[in-house]
């Protein structure tokens, strides 16, 4: 449960109070322009500001030019509101000053806002609070920090620090490296030429075309990236996470979170609780650890590894072995190259197309195999309990079959040489008995079948 203090939500009363009609709407009855040019000889323009906006754009001059306006809807506050703008050997600065209002009483309303055009070279730091912030053009290091406004930057270069909370922040086309934090507000990112690190609560994160390495950390809001250069690692939690196209390695840690991700060029390594997570095409190894939500996972170019409870498990295309340890729930494998080795319980587990050994151990549930690999040997061990073991092979493979059940029967539709023989074991061989074919049942039949 969020708790908030009395004295915070007389302080947004009183700010609410101040700000309404921040737009000209008609009652405001004071208004004055305000205008300043400096030469710009060095240091950094900053630009200290509240109750209002800033737009800030660049010029190929070596001119800082600062234009405000100023409203208030009673004159004397208006006239008493007060622009400082200068300049000394640390650069330009910029700020407001307001008298206090503490003799008013009712409805009143003021602003100032700002349009300030600074050399494109020129370092920048804005910082602002209830009014948005706008800048395009600056090519040098810069700071955006807002409170209770957006913060909208478009075609900057250079490192890039933004700060804010309750307002969204949205970017686009920034050529250095960037550093987004917020809170309670969303974030939208594009086009962003280097390394990306997003920080965010309470909003929801959206990062597309990013040409380098990205960090996302959020909580309570969705995250959706596509199209990275680099390598993607993603935190959240309550909320879903979809990926798309990473040229690099994936990293997900979830919590509550469905993950989602496709199309990924390296390895993926993913976690999460109570969601279920879907992964397509995998450049390289794949390794899925989830708690109480499902894994569906398909083409694969490498191991995959997976660790889930009380949710389904389903794989295909998986180029090299599979490993799954399950709990409560189902597991399916489909068109694996390597060898397979699952665990679970009180669920099926079903295996087609394996090519390598096959290794099923599981309670409370049925186990089924089918399209064994030809020619070499693949070694299969299956055991369950209180269900069926059934396993479908080639007419020419070649095992040495060792069935053991109880309170079972065993069952063999392809001819088998036997040295020991009753209903609840078999022990011989087909085709010559050249791989290890083990089966273990309690509580339940055995059926071997022609395939």
């Amino acid at each position: 449960m969020l708790r908030t203090s009395k004295a915070w939500w007389a302080a947004l009363a009183v700010v609410l109070c101040a700000t309404a009609g921040l737009a000209d709407n008609g009652e405001n009855r004071y208004e004055e322009n305000y205008s300043k040019r400096f030469t710009f000889h060095g240091g950094r323009v900053t630009v200290e500001h509240s109750f209002g906006s800033v737009v800030l754009d660049t010029s190929s001059g070596p001119d800082v030019e600062v234009r405000a306006t100023v409203r208030a809807s009673d004159p004397d506050f208006g006239r008493q509101i007060h622009i400082i703008a200068a300049e000394d050997g640390r650069g330009v600065t910029v700020r407001t000053e307001y008298p206090g209002h503490s003799t008013h009483h009712g409805n009143f309303s003021y602003s100032v806002d700002y349009h300030i055009t600074v050399p494109a070279n020129a370092p920048v730091s804005v910082r602002n609070s209830f009014g948005s912030i706008e800048a395009s053009g600056v090519r040098a290091a810069s700071e955006f920090i807002n409170a209770q406004g957006s913060i909208r930057l478009r075609d900057l270069g250079g490192p890039q620090r933004i700060e804010n909370s309750f307002g969204s922040v949205d970017v686009t086309n920034l050529g250095g490296p960037v550093t987004i934090s917020n809170a309670n507000g969303s974030v939208r990112a594009h086009d962003i030429n280097s390394n990306l690190d997003v920080k965010n609560r309470f909003g929801s994160v959206e990062i597309q075309n990013a040409h380098e390495d990205v960090a996302v950390m959020n909580t309570n809001g969705s995250v959706t990236v596509t199209d990275t250069g680099g390598s993607l690692a993603v935190t959240n939690s309550f909320a879903s996470v979809t990926i798309t196209n990473v040229h690099g390695n994936l990293a997900v840690a979830g919590q509550n979170s469905r993950v989602q991700a496709q199309t990924i060029r390296g390895n993926a390594n993913i976690a999460t609780t109570f969601g279920s997570v879907e992964v397509r095409d995998v450049g390289g190894p794949l390794t899925v650890k989830n708690e109480n939500g499902s894994i569906q996972a398909e083409g694969i170019n490498g191991d995959f590894n997976a660790d889930t409870r009380f949710a389904s498990v389903r794989a295909e295309r998986i180029r090299g072995s599979a490993d799954v340890d399950n709990a409560n729930g189902s597991v399916q494998l489909t068109d694996v190259s390597g060898n397979v080795k699952v665990h679970t319980s009180f669920g099926s587990a079903f295996v087609r197309n394996a090519g390598g050994r096959v290794d099923i151990e599981n309670q409370n549930g049925a186990i089924g195999v089918s399209g064994l690999a030809r020619g070499a040997c693949r070694p299969v061990s299956l055991r369950t309990s209180f269900s069926s073991i059934k396993v479908a092979m080639p007419a020419t493979a070649s095992y040495s079959v060792n069935a053991k059940t109880s309170f079972g029967r065993i069952n063999s539709s392809i001819p088998m040489t036997t040295t020991a023989e009753s209903n609840e074991t078999v022990v011989g061989t087909i085709n010559g008995g050249s791989c290890r074919m083990e089966l273990v049942n309690s509580n339940g039949s055995i059926t071997i079948e022609r395939e």
